[in-house]
């Protein structure tokens, strides 16, 4: 899979996270992708620290003894083991996540692996050439050897995968817990994706930094664009942008800063610019950057991506955009956040971009579209698992000059609304021009007269002025205008 390439560096880090949560397991009942690097130890880890320990886990294991940091310290042969094994023992991931870490390493691993073979047969051939077909049997027997290990260890661990996700019908999952509201409603839940699609140009980055905003510590009046949510536990909040350069992307944090009305970030909330860094590497920062956020704050909020199709290598790859979706939201399982991606239509369409926006917006629990006219940016949906945002009832926003960024404006229905008001107050002053109140028959035929209309119609003016607050009815069943 494209997308799990990590670079060397990054790879002793993930390395020492599966370590760990084999010392924390004791090497039993281990996922896939842990249990192989296990099997393979200790040439599965480029570390040769981390290989040792590895080994010792499984030694330790096979012979019955009892696995724990002490015995492993002592197993292996490296100055400052005893403090090394004790410090991966306490920093161990959930298993969810150790497994997710486990996958770049095992495909790693076969990739040296496979090197390794044919150099070997590379050599070996130029000193016997006459073995040739020797030399290949023996390449293809440790390539399906290979092969068929993974395979072992991925049958051993299938029930223990199925046992674990069975429904069970005694363990009553928690209440909802929303991670992000619009308008009230919940958009965003903890191990759910939330995608944000529109054209170019309308306010996507606005949208992301007032989620952020939300996030932070403000007051009632902070125009937060309608999102909502709450941190108590101070849990990490990570920005990426890959689209902003450097200064836009510092104009646009502080935007938000000031939307919350602070002067500096709280220190749970890290925004990070990709921009130029390339798919790659940018993937690789954005999975070093929420394993690093989760390890020190206790647990991660929410990752807010802008700009998801610049961490994949071909948006209209299938199997890479299926492979890279189902990541996210293994992320945003096992990290227990909510994952928000944005990503444009395609140029002149309505359309998200290639393959990759398809399946975002299929696994998405809820899809933010966002319409722009006439300067004014509705935020709606109607594709979601809860409760729709109509159109005309969707938060607005457009950019003021004054503020120096997007500000809240009426809905399109409120705006619509506000109109009919004024429209209807007129009517209210006509009809009420003789008489100070009146009862409701009495109202609906001068309005009849007064509007020469049907009393169907003169029932159904005199409905719309109640229900825009325009008259109000009083004691004695009298009608009058409202104050």
């Amino acid at each position: 899979m494209k997308h799990f390439i990590i670079s060397p560096a990054a790879a002793s880090q993930h390395e020492a996270s599966v370590v760990g949560m084999l010392l924390e397991t004791n090497g039993e009942k281990l996922p896939p992708n842990l249990a192989r690097l296990l099997q393979h130890a200790p040439e599965s880890f480029d570390d040769e620290r981390h290989g040792q320990i590895a080994a010792a886990i499984r030694t330790l294991k096979q012979a019955g003894k009892p696995v724990h940091a002490a015995a492993v310290a002592e197993a292996v042969k490296f100055e400052g083991a005893t403090i090394y094994v004790s410090q991966l023992a306490n920093s161990a991931l959930p298993p969810d996540i150790a497994e997710l870490e486990a996958g770049p390493l095992w495909e790693a691993y076969c990739v040296r692996r496979m090197a390794t073979l044919f150099g070997e047969a590379h050599s070996e051939l130029k000193s016997n050439p006459a073995k040739a077909g020797s030399i290949a049997g023996h390449v293809r027997a440790a390539l399906d050897s290979l092969r068929g290990d993974a395979a072992q260890t991925g049958s051993e661990n299938l029930s223990l995968l199925l046992e674990k996700r069975r429904f069970n019908h005694a363990i009553a999952p928690p209440a909802v817990r929303p991670i992000y509201t619009l308008n009230g409603g919940i958009v965003s839940t903890p191990g759910n994706l939330t995608s944000i699609t529109s054209a170019i140009k309308t306010g996507k980055s606005a949208v992301i930094t007032a989620m952020a905003g939300a996030t932070m510590p403000h007051n009632e009046s902070a125009d937060l664009l309608g999102f909502g949510s709450t941190n108590p536990e101070k849990f990490a909040v990570l920005h990426f942008d890959s689209e902003q350069s450097p200064d836009d992307h510092w104009i646009l944090i502080d935007r938000a800063l000031r939307r919350a009305g602070l002067r500096e970030p709280p220190p749970w909330f890290y925004s990070y610019c990709l921009t130029g860094l390339g798919w790659k590497r940018g993937w690789a920062c954005v999975t070093h950057a929420m394993q690093a956020a989760a390890e020190t704050h206790g647990g991660i909020h929410s990752s807010l991506i802008d700009g998801v199709a610049d961490l994949v290598a071909d948006v209209n790859d299938p199997e890479e955009s299926n492979d890279f979706v189902a990541t996210l939201q293994d992320m945003a399982i096992g990290y227990s956040c909510a994952i928000a991606g944005v990503i444009h239509f395609n140029p002149g369409g309505e359309k998200t971009r290639g393959h990759l926006g398809s399946q975002l917006e299929r696994k998405a629990e809820t899809n933010l579209r966002l319409d722009k006219e006439n300067g004014v940016t509705t935020i709606w949906s109607d594709k979601q698992r809860r409760a729709p945002i109509p159109k005309d009832t969707g938060p607005c926003f457009q950019w003021s000059d004054e503020a120096g960024m997007h500000i809240s404006v009426a809905t399109r229905q409120s705006a619509a609304d506000a109109e009919e008001v004024q429209r209807l107050t007129m009517l209210a002053e006509d009809l009420f021009s003789e008489r100070q109140a009146m009862r409701y028959t009495e109202l609906v035929v001068t309005a009849k007269k007064r509007l020469a209309v049907s009393d169907r119609t003169a029932a159904r003016r005199i409905s719309e002025l109640s229900r825009l607050g325009v008259i109000k009815k009083i004691g004695a069943g009298l009608w009058t205008k409202a104050s």
